[in-house]
Formats: structure tokens, sequence, C-alpha cells
């Protein structure tokens, strides 16, 4: 005897792997878009860290008023003159690093630190990418 069901069981198989194969090609394409996503914050979350660290170095140490001991947070404007950027962008591997007064609209972070002898509270920008 022949089987009359023979075409519909290939028809019934081929419409039952369409919505799996779609299935399939979504949660590809959805890992794919959450892996590009966690690789840019990782990008950006490190670039924080390096900057946050710079400005540490900075306020901390090499802009520091020194007298008889450092006083963090309290910048010498000589000091910060000396400040060599272009050394702390490559110990960090940043493409660029501005440490100023003003941001330069890249991806900043500021510092709140007393400057000079009035004790004048301002906020220092520590930019970079």
């Amino acid at each position: 005897m022949r089987s009359t069901y023979k075409g519909f069981l290939s028809f019934d198989t081929m419409l039952s792997f369409i919505p799996i194969l779609l299935i399939a090609i979504y949660l590809i394409s959805y890992a794919n878009f959450i892996s590009e996503k966690n690789q840019n914050e990782l990008h950006s979350q490190i670039l924080h860290n390096k900057l946050v660290s710079v400005s540490e170095l900075v306020v901390n140490d090499l802009a520091a008023k020194k007298t008889d001991s450092v006083k963090p947070n309290w910048i010498d404007e000589n000091e910060l003159a000396k400040v060599n950027a272009d050394e702390l962008k490559k110990s960090m591997g940043l493409t660029e690093l501005h440490v100023g007064w003003q941001p330069d609209g890249k991806n900043c972070i500021y510092r709140i630190v007393v400057f000079g002898e009035d004790k004048e509270i301002r906020q220092l920008f520590i930019c970079g990418e």
C-alpha cells in the first residue's frame, strides 16, 4: 500500500524548521548585540579608570603644593605648569590627554581642588581618549 501522507510529512517538517531557524537567527543576532554593547561599556570603563588614575597622580603628587609636606588637592600653579601630559599620556596608554581648568570636549572627569594662595575652589579637568 502506498502512503498518502508522504507529502504532508515533508511539508509539516519544513514548516516546523522555519520557526526554529528564525529563533536561532534572532538569538545569534541578540547575542552579537549584547557582546558589542558590553565591549563598548568595557572600553568606556577602562578609559574612565585611566583618567581617574591620572587625576589622582596629578592632584595628589605632581601638581600638589609642596611646602614642608605635600598638600593633596591644593594645586600649585607652577607645579601644574610642569605636568608633562605627553609622558602621562604614553604611560597610561591614551591617545590624547588634557589637564587644565577648562574641558576640551573629549571624555572628561574633574576634581575639586584648592588653587593658589587665595585658596580658591576650582574644578581641574582631566580629559582624554
